[in-house]
């Protein structure tokens, strides 16, 4: 038997770090948890990459060459392995991606899931070298049944609804590249956490918002509350970039939400992964 085993944050002090890896990735690093990993990309690095073991490969899908290099010296240094996605992978269209020279196929959207997919691609590359036995079939058709709740995961109801867990400044670039690459303007349904900086963090989305930007205090305790959303809502509706509405979010107000929209616009849902979650509990439990 084999586990996949994802650190909870960071790496050096995470309780998953007493694990000896066959060998192991590192998608991205983005600015998350500062409060305990530190407030720039180089020190969480720092915190991330002591996940790298000793005679192991490790794949990494990082781009920005100062970073890539700070983990490439780690993993010469531990005797590692280091192997960058970018020297494989090829995104070809919006359901196919080139890996070593191989086409696949996945149902995932976005480059960043593709470039992910294409790691776990890597991985099995880097066990079938220690004598596991993953062959290019059984690889395809794990792509293929690949699904992820919540990551740009499209509802097509009426109207159709695009949801995907956004919560942190990476995930909000990587949702706002794709909605422009595609073209997509839409009504947006956010919600974050309170540890957040809503302004900051929904800035880039702004560009992407049509007609009306939805603010919406969630079932968690940390939610923002109503009454704080309505002035950050101000403090959007004073730049004349958009027309804000803020909502308590419940069954009734987003079943509401949806009747008030034209059956053919889509409407994107993101930010907090408790937020989307949801948001998704009330469109699996509803009808078409």
């Amino acid at each position: 038997d084999m586990a996949v085993i994802e650190t909870g944050m960071g790496g050096r002090y995470d309780a998953t770090n007493l694990v000896k890896p066959l060998a192991g990735a590192m998608t991205t690093v983005s600015l998350d948890h500062q409060e305990f990993l530190g407030d720039s990309k180089t020190q969480i690095l720092a915190e991330k990459m002591q996940i790298v073991k000793p005679n192991m490969d490790f794949w990494s899908g990082i781009r920005d060459i100062d970073l890539m290099n700070q983990l490439r010296n780690h993993c010469d240094l531990v005797g590692a392995s280091f192997f960058s996605l970018d020297d494989y992978f090829l995104d070809v269209k919006e359901n196919e991606f080139i890996f070593d020279h191989h086409t696949y196929e996945t149902s995932l959207l976005g480059e960043h899931q593709k470039r992910n997919t294409a790691l776990s691609v890597g991985l099995c590359q880097s066990l079938n070298k220690k004598g596991y036995k993953i062959s290019d079939e059984n690889i395809r058709q794990g792509i293929m049944k690949t699904k992820w709740p919540a990551r740009l995961e499209r509802f097509d109801y009426r109207p159709p609804v695009l949801i995907d867990g956004a919560h942190n400044p990476e995930g909000i670039a990587a949702l706002t590249v794709y909605l422009k690459q595609k073209g997509i303007k839409a009504p947006l349904v956010y919600g974050c956490l309170n540890n957040r900086s809503l302004l900051e963090l929904i800035q880039p989305l702004l560009s992407c918002v049509k007609d009306k930007l939805y603010l919406v205090s969630f079932s968690h305790e940390k939610s923002y509350k109503a009454s704080q959303l309505i002035n950050f809502a101000s403090e959007i509706e004073d730049k004349g970039i958009l027309k804000v509405e803020v909502l308590n979010l419940n069954e009734g107000s987003w079943h509401n939400l949806m009747r008030g929209l034209p059956d053919g616009e889509l409407v994107v849902v993101t930010g907090s992964l408790y937020m989307t979650a949801q948001v998704r509990q009330y469109l699996v439990g509803g009808e078409k």
